[in-house]
């Protein structure tokens, strides 16, 4: 082969990653707009406060609402790009983090130490990550379009890649019992995986029309997806066949989703700065949308005794009362560019955000304010 040949070979194997890295540029600008416009700074977040905290001035773990259920714990640094998911397994012992270094992480949630090496393999930013239910696998997924399962006490490689999607992998859960992994892409459609097999389920589930980044199952096995479209879409996950018709479609594009405990509640967030929460069932709104977020939220995720989490570009994070849809008080502060995710710890003791500052902050759980 000659070098004009390895060379083309070369441009044509790196589009991939230039496009993803093109959509995820532009994806991260549009959606701190609203930041920006209210005058934060440049769009890299360095040393900026964000708008909710120069209104709040709050300081972090003191005072009354959100930040009387959560109190900082540990700032996670290491990561030399931004950090784009987290996912805590299932015991509670470990929270593994993903970047745009093309790394993936994994720390002791309980003194924010790191636990082993820095697991490498990917060849451009990771963008998602899902442990295992039983904690013996860690997938990850990004923007060499590759599907990637990890040895979690070990940190080797589980072969072979799950390959499949036509573009960047940017969300991924695993099933309740652990035999199927779904992710989605910016190829728009979802793919499911016979995790035991490594290959596909089925064929891939499509109906959407722009980027797939919400994945979860719910408690009963059903499969939901939010997309860039603006729409949520609930499947049977190893026929694809959809359930009901796509929910949706009046608040902008969904940035992500998260399941209740019990799969009664869907919360989504969108780029338009909302949360909104639907009854699965029905397809039907499930109360008004939630507002507080100043511009587009990506990280959503419920506590085990049912409160709502949230992450938005605005660098904050915040703690909803599902029922009464009221914010539980003051935002919690502390990242100095947009979170890019959310997840609590199965046990309810932590929650991690993360961030395009280049760290993942740990937040633990306080005795709610009428028990202390």
């Amino acid at each position: 082969m000659t070098w004009d040949a390895v060379g083309a070979l070369a441009s044509v194997v790196a589009l991939p990653i230039t496009l993803a890295i093109f959509w995820w540029e532009q994806r991260r600008h549009r959606n701190t707009a609203s930041v920006q416009e209210e005058g934060a700074g440049p769009a890299d977040g360095a040393n900026r406060e964000t708008p909710v905290a120069r209104r709040s001035r709050h300081p972090v773990g003191r005072g009354g609402g959100g930040d009387e259920w959560f109190e900082p714990a540990a700032v996670l640094t290491g990561h030399d790009g931004v950090v784009s998911d987290a996912a805590f397994s299932p015991d509670s012992r470990v929270v593994t983090t993903v970047s745009g270094d093309m790394t993936v992480r994994m720390w002791d949630p309980a003194t924010g130490d790191p636990v082993g090496r820095p697991l490498r393999g990917h060849t451009g930013p990771v963008w998602a990550v899902a442990f295992s239910p039983d904690g013996r696998l860690v997938a990850t997924g990004g923007a060499d379009t590759s599907v990637r399962l990890w040895e979690a006490t070990t940190g080797e490689a589980v072969p072979p890649e799950l390959v499949g999607h036509r573009g960047f992998v940017v969300g991924m859960a695993f099933s309740h019992d652990g035999r199927l992994l779904a992710t989605g892409s910016g190829d728009t459609t979802v793919r499911v995986w016979d995790v035991a097999r490594g290959e596909p389920a089925g064929p891939p589930l499509t109906g959407h029309t722009d980027t797939v980044s919400g994945i979860a199952f719910s408690p009963r096995g059903r499969l939901a997806t939010g997309s860039a479209d603006g729409t949520v879409r609930l499947w049977k996950p190893l026929t694809g066949e959809p359930i009901g018709e796509p929910i949706g479609g009046d608040g902008g594009a969904v940035e992500n989703l998260a399941f209740s405990r019990d799969g009664r509640l869907v919360a989504t967030g969108g780029d338009d700065g909302t949360v909104r929460l639907w009854d699965p069932s029905t397809g039907s709104p499930a109360g008004p949308p939630l507002t507080g977020h100043t511009a587009a939220v990506w990280g959503v995720a419920f506590t085990p005794d049912g409160l709502l989490v949230t992450g938005g570009r605005d660098g904050t994070v915040r703690v909803w009362d599902p029922a009464s849809g009221r914010p539980l008080g003051h935002p919690l502060l502390g990242h100095t560019d947009g979170v890019n995710n959310v997840a609590v710890s199965p046990d309810g003791r932590y929650l991690v955000s993360c961030s395009d500052d280049q760290t993942a902050r740990l937040w633990r759980r306080k005795a709610p304010p009428s028990e202390e």
